[in-house]
């Protein structure tokens, strides 16, 4: 009977589950931070870690529990504080916004007294404060548009977005003009794919859907000038092929300097498909590609 079961109940497994996460060998920022968020308005305060793919808010400085994670690839937006109709009566407004699919983080607190007043290291151990919301504002900025897709180094996050603007080939051969590949496209730039001669091609993730994709980053000026015409071609023609046999395109982008060639991401090459079949080799139905 259910009252003399010696089966553990479901939910006792559900809460037993442990939420930690190792500390990532390249982090580009820590320090405490404090957000609320669409769907919870207490203000909390954690430990943030920021790598080239996620943002984790650990529980301490020290230990690997974690709150929650905010991979990168999920960003929509990161922009200054403009919506305050969530802010609790008499709390200090936010300073920055990120928007996923799903929720908007709140981040940071504007002390309505004057910073100078409060020693640097209480405000760096308490999370709040507009220096502190601003320096990490600059640094999600940056890896949300890592260095191998602008070539440049961000003075600010408008400026920023100005030097990699960008246009956009698509299947049907409309152009749409100003389109930044880093707010379609997550780029990880410890993530390489492949090289050659021209470029490298690095694992990314299309912000909406979530779905991994290989991009190609190619070097202008390592890149003949008549070619540039006859890849733009090419790029058309593989847009509108689909072939089990061939990897899919997806689109172009293009600056002054570089063009990013956006791809169907395969998971494992020929080779070790050959190795990890039966008999180690391919049968021809398969290899008539």
């Amino acid at each position: 009977s259910p009252s003399t079961s010696n089966n553990i109940p479901l939910m006792r497994i559900v809460q037993s589950v442990k939420h930690t996460k190792r500390k990532s060998s390249n982090v580009m920022k820590e320090g405490w931070m404090v957000h609320y968020t669409s769907k919870d308005t207490l203000r909390k305060r954690h430990y943030w870690r920021l790598d080239s793919k996620c943002i984790t808010l650990f529980q301490n400085d020290t230990g690997s529990k974690y709150y929650r994670d905010i991979p990168l690839s999920e960003i929509l937006s990161l922009e200054p504080a403009q919506n305050f109709s969530l802010l609790p009566e008499g709390a200090n407004a936010h300073c920055f916004e990120i928007t996923t699919a799903s929720l908007v983080y709140y981040v940071g607190e504007n002390l309505l007294r004057s910073e100078s007043s409060v020693t640097s290291s209480t405000i760096l151990v308490s999370g709040v404060g507009q220096d502190v919301a601003r320096m990490w504002e600059m640094a999600i900025q940056h890896a949300l548009m890592p260095a191998v897709s602008t070539g440049i180094c961000h003075s600010s996050h408008h400026s920023g977005h100005k030097e990699v603007s960008m246009s956009i080939s698509v299947s049907n051969c409309q152009i749409q003009e100003n389109v930044d590949i880093n707010s379609v496209y997550q780029i990880f730039p410890d993530e390489v794919l492949g090289s050659g001669q021209f470029g490298i091609v690095y694992g990314g993730k299309q912000r909406k859907s979530g779905r991994d994709v290989a991009i190609k980053i190619i070097d202008k000026l390592r890149f003949p000038t008549k070619q540039e015409s006859q890849l733009r071609n090419e790029v058309a023609i593989l847009q509108s092929l689909h072939h089990q046999g061939v990897v899919n395109l997806e689109c172009m982008f293009e600056t002054p300097e570089r063009v990013f060639v956006v791809m169907e991401k395969l998971h494992g090459d020929m080779l070790e498909m050959i190795l990890s079949s039966e008999k180690g080799r391919l049968p021809e139905r398969i290899t008539k590609f």
